[in-house]
């Protein structure tokens, strides 16, 4: 199994070898397999796809990869539209703003790490290093745009030889002259941010290891702080490390994970109320470590990939697991086009599998009531 050296839980020099073996060309790259539901397999990337995001018209999906490649695809084909390259690394996240306009790109390297990218001419329109004051081994793990695409967030985290988050940062730029407008910096660890549907409210996926790995999520509003050190709202505790999240459209609702070396029995991932700031549901069904959540655009499902190549879709009312995905290898990335009629996974093996949504949920058990 290839692994994801941005989000695997494994000590650095156990994924420095795994790197050189990849960019040396001794990785091997699984087949394409056939899965129930499955429409069609986009192919060309030469390693591991770690993230995946969607056009905002549905007919469009871009693909972050080790490879050190960003591959625009026709989603209605599975031809490649335009490859971007030139990174002096691994590509770790890409995000499409929600207007349209621009694509976003997070990268392994330390030399304009972030890349704003017009859409329209696929030339890049802005650059910089947004780890230039951190420790050297700070890296870029997230991007998000906020709804109305006139600010994008950053999600940056410090280590230590020993893997452990020391210092992170959360940084938010404005898309009409690409300054830095708000930044929080934090003790623990930053593995994701995500805005919420409102605009309003970043929410943060934060671990730290202390004995026990622990993870919680903070939100940060930065419209209202633009330099702090302590998020708006902190949630309770859980156990396992969180490393991403997703808001349900209407904004009541976090889905997140609780990221060990085994699943912890009973559930795979935990929901949370946000207006109560206490969780409201686990979900279980997902076998292994689950790498990647989305909530669908319609509030109909929750999906979820994981380490054990299987995609697992939740129906968010009554909790129920409804599908299960086979993928050739570790899903790295889940997302819902658009208008919620098909689901992306890309993989550690290169390739990027698309299923039909799951049938239309039924009633199976009460709904999480809504938050006042």
């Amino acid at each position: 199994m290839m692994l994801n050296p941005k989000k695997a839980p494994w000590p650095m020099g156990v994924l420095a070898l795994l790197v050189t073996l990849a960019t040396s060309g001794c990785a091997r790259l699984s087949q394409p397999v056939a899965s129930a539901g499955l429409v069609r397999t986009l192919s060309g990337h030469r390693l591991w796809v770690n993230s995946l995001t969607w056009a905002p018209d549905g007919t469009r999906l871009a693909s972050g990869s080790s490879d050190r490649t960003v591959r625009v695809w026709d989603a209605t084909n599975g031809t490649t539209l335009t490859t971007l390259t030139g990174f002096a690394g691994g590509v770790n996240v890409v995000a499409w703003s929600p207007n349209g306009q621009y694509l976003a790109t997070g990268a392994a390297q330390r030399n304009n790490g972030l890349q704003v990218w017009s859409t329209m001419t696929w030339q890049p329109v802005f650059g910089i290093d947004p780890t230039a004051n951190a420790p050297n081994d700070a890296g870029l793990n997230s991007l998000a745009w906020s709804p109305d695409s006139t600010l994008l967030a950053v999600g940056l985290e410090g280590t230590t030889t020993k893997g452990v988050p020391v210092k992170s940062w959360a940084k938010v730029y404005a898309a009409a002259n690409w300054h830095n407008t708000a930044t929080l910096t934090y003790t623990d660890g930053i593995a994701s941010v995500a805005w919420s549907p409102q605009g309003k409210t970043l929410a943060i996926a934060s671990s730290y290891y202390h004995f026990a790995s622990l993870g919680r999520v903070v939100l940060w509003d930065p419209t209202a702080d633009s330099v702090s050190d302590t998020p708006t709202v902190k949630f309770p505790e859980q156990n396992g490390l969180l490393t991403v999240l997703a808001w349900d459209p209407d904004g009541r609702r976090i889905a997140g994970n609780a990221l060990t070396l085994a699943t912890p029995a009973g559930y795979s991932l935990t929901v949370w109320d946000v207006a109560h700031q206490q969780r409201s549901a686990d979900l279980a069904g997902a076998a292994e470590t689950v790498k990647s959540v989305a909530w669908s655009a319609d509030g109909a499902y929750i999906a979820a990939g994981a380490d054990d190549r299987t995609v697992t879709v939740w129906n968010a009312g009554s909790g129920r697991q409804v599908a299960t995905y086979q993928a050739g290898d570790a899903v790295n990335s889940v997302a819902w086009s658009p208008n919620s009629s098909l689901l992306a996974a890309g993989c550690a093996d290169g390739n990027i599998y698309l299923w039909a949504r799951p049938a239309a949920p039924t009633p199976g058990g009460p709904s999480p009531p809504p938050s006042p």
